[in-house]
């Protein structure tokens, strides 16, 4: 078990909390142990723990296990509580789940229902660490290909057949003559761009046969009406289910001219 899963226990109960403490250790938990609400608070910033067992009712002047979940929670809103009570009711149920109590356990405690309680607080904690990384890695994947797609000297696109582009970097605008991404967003692929449409054609035909093509070569026009030859290198992007969703790739201007529109 990772030794970051932490957990604070919250009871009055001293020989109770120690001993709980000790088991737990030796399961692979960190630990720490409040017998009072500002013990606890302290420990919130202190120890940091991911997982809080407390006992709903504490001493006279210890303060209320709900509402001190409450604060705990203001502390570290990703928080999960554990309500353990000898004292359960309909009302004590009602206001635990509105307190967004992740399980509640009746005292004496079940080894095997705190056990399997603990295991779901931390697949969920883990599972929504991993979730945050994977987010983060997604972002900062998408921060360098916006980098890249933005920088490159050679022309970058993403289209659709169906749609035309759906992307395109700047070098792509410029080889094409035109002022601005939105313009080239717009072109019809058949008319606006490809000088034989067969081209685009046997693009889409090779994708579906391949999935990706290599150094295709084609010939396209410029916003001006001059034809240029292209080498087409791209791939087709499919969804979880292997469903086409577009096309990606990249675009080289070949030395090769071609004489332009009349």
């Amino acid at each position: 078990m990772t030794i970051d899963h932490r957990v604070l226990i919250v009871d009055d109960d001293t020989d109770f909390a120690d001993a709980l403490k000790e088991e737990l250790e030796s399961k692979g938990y960190r630990m720490a142990v409040a017998h009072t609400a500002q013990e606890a608070l302290d420990n919130a910033v202190a120890f940091n723990p991911q997982v809080v067992l407390m006992d709903i009712r504490l001493q006279a002047g210890a303060g209320d296990g709900l509402d001190l979940l409450g604060q705990l929670k203001q502390i570290n809103p990703a928080l999960l509580g554990i309500v353990m009570t000898a004292y359960a009711n309909l009302e004590t149920a009602i206001k635990a789940v509105q307190g967004e109590v992740f399980a509640f356990l009746r005292k004496p405690i079940n080894q095997s229902a705190l056990a399997t309680a603990l295991v779901r607080c931390f697949e969920r904690i883990d599972g929504e660490r991993q979730a945050r990384a994977d987010l983060t890695a997604l972002r900062e994947s998408e921060e360098r290909y916006r980098s890249i797609f933005e920088n490159a000297l050679e022309g970058i696109f993403r289209f659709a057949p169906a749609q035309g582009f759906i992307d395109a970097n700047p070098a792509l605008v410029q080889m094409l003559g035109y002022g601005s991404r939105a313009e080239v967003l717009a072109l019809d692929l058949r008319k606006d761009l490809y000088a034989d449409p067969q081209d685009l054609i046997s693009l889409v035909d090779q994708h579906l046969a391949n999935k990706n093509v290599w150094r295709l070569k084609a010939t396209w026009k410029k916003r001006s009406g001059e034809l240029i030859v292209v080498s087409i290198s791209s791939r087709l992007v499919t969804d979880s289910e292997g469903r086409a969703l577009y096309y990606e790739g990249m675009v080289q201007e070949l030395p090769e001219r071609k004489q332009g529109l009349k």
